[in-house]
């Protein structure tokens, strides 16, 4: 977990990989709709994903989307709501800028037996 410069409360995480696969392929395989095929090879404890709702404003692409994981040894099954939101301008240049960040709102609240 990185803290990042100008604001210590805002923790994050940087990943990099080499993949052997065009970057196209792999954004593809990567996107949320196909997580039920893909992020069960990745994630051992993934269930489900639901994308809620979908927006574009300029060259921003965001989902609202849910993920569910199964129990993971001593803790409870989770219930995750994000914002994923990526840079389609970046995409013209070979480069897939994205982020995520968790929500709580009232329009989708927890769900029984999951922790959030």
């Amino acid at each position: 977990m990185l803290s990042h410069p100008s604001d210590p409360n805002c923790p994050y995480v940087r990943m990099s990989a080499s993949v052997p696969a065009t970057q196209h392929d792999l954004w593809d395989y990567l996107s949320l709709p196909k997580w039920d095929v893909t992020m069960k090879s990745m994630d051992p404890f993934y269930e489900s994903v639901s994308i809620i709702d979908e927006s574009k404003y300029g060259n921003t692409h965001m989902v609202l989307a849910r993920k569910k994981t199964k129990r993971l040894l001593a803790f409870g099954k989770r219930d995750f709501t994000f914002i994923s939101v990526s840079d389609l301008e970046s995409m013209k240049y070979n480069v897939w800028i994205s982020g995520t960040v968790s929500v709580v709102t009232q329009r989708i609240p927890r769900v029984k037996e999951y922790t959030r």
